[in-house]
């Protein structure tokens, strides 16, 4: 009996994690957001962009979908798959997607499709996010940069 009612403490124990704390939900990220890149380097190479995603969760998953335009800007760069070229410094992206997002604590982490990004960071408030990054940019004609950089986000 002695052993059955320590197996049964045991159990609720590790169910409850013995703190009595309930472990909070993760930081909700759905909505639309207005993501910044700064200082995208590598070598003399610097990028930046601006994008904005709609995104969806359930439960500490979650995806995402570009609205409309968003822009890259490199110096000695061009992005391989630029629509349109509006003038020597920026780039227009559309389609983009947000996959592989996770919301754990205070913690996001994400990549993006197109700019073959890994992107982590922690939710600063209800309204915005931000952390670092890391492009495996595909320029023209051909071959791929390697950058890393900063992102924030605010939801609109």
């Amino acid at each position: 009996m002695r052993l059955l009612s320590l197996a049964i403490a045991a159990g609720i124990c590790a169910i409850t994690a013995c703190s009595g704390t309930p472990v909070p939900d993760p930081p909700d990220v759905s909505g639309i957001w207005t993501f910044t890149y700064t200082n995208l380097s590598s070598g003399a190479i610097q990028c930046h962009g601006t994008l904005t995603l709609n995104i969806s969760q359930t439960g500490e998953v979650f995806t995402g979908q570009q609205l409309g335009t968003g822009t890259i800007g490199c110096n000695g760069a061009v992005p391989a798959f630029a629509m349109v070229a509006p003038d020597d410094s920026n780039v227009v992206i559309g389609g983009e997607v947000l996959h592989a997002g996770r919301s754990d604590g205070g913690d996001v982490a994400f990549a993006l499709e197109q700019l073959d990004s890994q992107d982590a960071g922690s939710v600063t408030s209800p309204s915005a996010m931000s952390g670092t990054s890391t492009w495996n940019l595909p320029i023209q004609p051909h071959g791929t940069l390697l950058l890393h950089g900063n992102w924030s986000a605010v939801k609109q």
